[in-house]
């Protein structure tokens, strides 16, 4: 596999945590918003399962001109240290509580992508002091007892759950893999920039030749996947107190627009915007993503008075 360079818009990041691993990830923007390099990052990013957060830098560099982003690569996933143990989303949770504390301004604009947006979610609503508005894009929200996920919904989840103890995760070149990935399955539709991205950090040397496996090991997935919490987040939606910015793919299947509206209406303060794309969006529709990011930073910040980068 060819090595390539991050983009100039971004630089590494990394960060320990509490039990001594070390989190990467990409912070962009500084100089042209804010006059200085150095100034700490206004929005925190999290990626999906299994995703590595350099995957989603087509879709965030519109933010970069505007204000500091945070991309943060869960611990097991991308170029961040694998876990030693397995204890389901509260030490996921925790890095980011941590990571808000430690090198952010709380409080901050926080979001993410699927699992990302859930861990977001969880955040906002037990530590209300740390987030000032909240970005989940496409989110496994499972819906309330009265109002479930729809059935294509949890079918498509409940595969995605049996697929990790089938689905292939390594390979005996970087060659085989792209092909074996290129146009196929969730990255059918990603647009050259994130692909790369996801075979260059989602990809790592297996130890055995110029073989390569996936970055995030399967049993890392199952256990995010099937953790519980997930099926009893409707507790969260009333204890988040900041403006909340739902970012939906117009064919995801992970929800249905109506129930998308639903859980807005949910919120004291939510918008729904819709983009291009299935439930990997951002890696299909970049440019819509970024426009559409924007827009919902923007709208987070005038409901809590300040502005994004000027806007």
């Amino acid at each position: 596999m060819p090595t390539r360079s991050a983009p100039a818009e971004q630089r590494p990041l990394t960060f320990v945590t509490g039990d001594g691993l070390t989190l990467r990830g990409v912070i962009g923007g500084g100089t042209s918003a804010h006059g200085a390099d150095g100034a700490p990052p206004r929005v925190l990013f999290l990626p999906g399962v299994g995703f590595p957060v350099q995957c989603y830098v087509p879709a965030l560099t519109p933010l970069f001109a505007r204000t500091v982003v945070a991309g943060l690569n869960h611990r097991g996933h991308g170029d961040s240290d694998n876990p030693q143990a397995l204890r389901g989303w509260p030490p996921y949770r925790q890095d980011i509580h941590d990571f808000i504390r430690q090198r952010m301004q709380p409080p901050v604009i926080l979001g993410g992508h699927s699992f990302g947006s859930m861990l977001s979610l969880w955040l906002a609503a037990e530590c209300p002091e740390l987030v000032d508005g909240l970005l989940l894009l496409d989110p496994l929200y499972p819906g309330t007892p009265a109002e479930p996920w729809p059935p294509h919904a949890l079918e498509r989840a409940q595969y995605l759950l049996q697929t990790t103890h089938t689905r292939r995760s390594r390979w005996p070149s970087p060659e085989e893999a792209e092909t074996a990935l290129r146009g196929r399955g969730v990255f059918a539709g990603w647009c050259e920039a994130a692909l790369q991205a996801y075979l260059r950090v989602g990809l790592l040397p297996s130890g055995e030749g110029r073989a390569v496996q996936l970055a995030c090991p399967l049993e890392v997935e199952r256990e995010l996947f099937s953790d519980e919490r997930l099926q009893h987040s409707w507790d969260w939606v009333p204890q988040v107190r900041a403006p909340v910015a739902i970012l939906r793919g117009a064919t995801s299947h992970v929800s249905l627009h109506h129930h998308y509206r639903a859980l807005a209406a949910s919120f004291a303060l939510a918008s729904v915007f819709t983009v291009r794309g299935a439930h990997t969006f951002p890696m299909e529709q970049p440019a819509a993503t970024g426009e559409a990011l924007v827009a919902a930073c923007t709208l987070l910040e005038r409901s809590r008075g300040g502005t994004v980068g000027g806007l």
